[in-house]
């Protein structure tokens, strides 16, 4: 029987002086998703395991351990930016001790950069990745040669080869849904303000696939900008599963917006109501995608909270991301939320093209202004994937490229001739002093507290953000 084991690797999401371990509750889905699809589809007998070193607070050497019991065929391991340097370290490792293992990397940071995690993995996956791990699986039994796999990178006779990109799955609703029997669904509570039954958490993703060309995302290089959705039969199909199997009373929607097909989310929220699903639960949105009937059905079907991308509070800086929405958008979008009494959660970067103090400024003055029930200010990142990414490295911009730093809420890893790295630190200090010490907010924290009885969830908000306000060295521009 051949084995496969997916790693998710471990990483901070917060780092600071006061980052406690396991600070990441996210289930990973990406490879929960491949893990399912191969049980489906691989024609020969398949034992899978998923590791999800992340929530298990696992560090290298028990991450080979545990791998060296199950002695896989395999290893698929999912790297971001930031967790590149230790997806390295753990190839490098299990080269060492199981040096028969064929070791795979896909995820966002090798689909931006094809060869940077060669040769520690001797395969990259280019973009989403079904069918090919499952032509992997399928090279493995010799029935197939690498340069018939599309949707990969390798080294050949010390020679990087790509061999084209894969097609896009086109009916997402052919997919499994993700294997979470290989996940410790118990160890994934939600990080919400709000009081539930019990601490069930999980993600659902409905979309791939995203129509914006916002400058500073760079998702659609994974997934494309076409937006590929999921039917309300098959996204309420799977919301019944978790809660029936797994007890989730939690659901946060990762998909970009969820909103995006206003028919599909009125279907989605009538069917929740229909069958009476007793669950709460958050997602994303633009503001441009917001009307009140809408708002008010989302309300009836259990949606407590809401994310948007506010991204910056001056209007040159709108149009220079290309975020599409404008500062009266936002205005009207937030008056909806609050009018709806929703819980929400608007965010905000520091240093976009183009930032300059002045426009930083304003996008603080407009956090204010917006008042959202929280506030996340994070710092610009020109992520591999990005034009802004070349554009950054020919200038010179970019001063940090050991991946770990590639972080939201670390020292910023590039600075321009307008802002440098400690001005970026001080004013997302700034921003989220400014936001968040107000009398009035430290009040509807502490009742929030109160009311929900989720003290342990407060306090890890409050150790978050007290790791972004000490992280970093901070200098206040002149």
């Amino acid at each position: 029987m051949k084995k496969v084991m997916f790693i998710y690797p471990p990483y901070y999401h917060t780092p600071g002086r006061f980052e406690k371990p396991a600070n990441i509750t996210e289930p990973p889905l990406g490879i929960a998703y491949l893990a399912a699809y191969l049980r489906q589809h691989y024609p020969e007998p398949l034992e899978v395991r998923i590791l999800d070193a992340a929530v298990m607070n696992l560090k290298v050497d028990e991450i080979i351990e545990k791998a060296m019991d199950f002695a896989p065929d395999l290893i698929g391991i999912s790297a971001v930016t930031v967790t590149t340097p230790v997806t390295k370290k753990i190839f490098c490792r299990l080269r060492e001790v199981l040096p028969s293992v064929i070791n795979v990397v896909g995820g966002p940071h090798p689909t931006a950069l094809p060869f940077d995690i060669l040769p520690e993995a001797d395969i990259c996956v280019i973009g989403e990745g079904e069918k090919t791990m499952l032509d992997i699986l399928c090279w493995h039994d010799g029935k197939l040669t690498l340069a018939d796999i599309k949707g990969i990178s390798y080294r050949w006779n010390g020679e990087d080869r790509f061999n084209g990109r894969q097609d896009m799955i086109a009916d997402l609703d052919s997919l499994p849904f993700p294997a979470r029997d290989l996940l410790p669904m118990e160890r994934y509570r939600h990080q919400h303000a709000h009081k539930t039954k019990n601490t069930g958490y999980t993600l659902m993703i409905t979309v791939r696939g995203c129509p914006y060309r916002c400058t500073f995302c760079a998702l659609t290089n994974m997934w494309g900008n076409r937006l590929r959705q999921r039917s309300a039969a098959n996204v309420v199909a799977e919301i019944e599963e978790v809660i029936k199997r797994y007890n989730v009373s939690f659901i946060f929607f990762q998909d970009d917006t969820f909103t995006s097909d206003r028919q599909r989310t009125y279907q989605i929220c009538k069917l929740i109501k229909e069958k009476q699903l007793p669950f709460q639960w958050a997602c994303m949105i633009r503001a441009d995608t917001l009307d009140k009937e809408m708002l008010a059905l989302m309300k009836e079907a259990g949606c407590v909270e809401v994310h948007v991308g506010v991204e910056s509070g001056n209007e040159e800086i709108l149009k220079k991301i290309n975020k599409g929405v404008t500062k009266d958008e936002l205005r009207n979008a937030f008056q909806l939320l609050k009018q709806a009494n929703m819980v929400t959660k608007g965010f905000f970067i520091i240093g976009n093209p183009g930032e300059t103090k002045k426009t930083i400024k304003d996008t603080i003055d407009f956090a204010v202004e917006l008042d959202p029930t929280f506030a996340f200010f994070s710092t610009f990142i020109p992520f591999p994937g990005l034009a802004l990414f070349e554009e950054y490295k020919k200038k010179g911009y970019i001063k940090d490229f050991n991946w770990s730093s590639w972080n939201y809420y670390s020292e910023p890893v590039f600075e321009t001739e307008e802002l440098t790295k400690r001005n970026l630190v001080y004013f997302r200090r700034r921003a989220h002093l400014r936001f968040y010490l107000r009398p009035h907010k430290i009040m509807v924290y502490l009742w929030q507290t109160i009311r929900t009885g989720r003290i342990g969830t407060q306090w890890r908000l409050l150790l978050a953000f007290t790791n972004i306000i000490f992280s970093g060295k901070a200098k206040q521009p002149s």
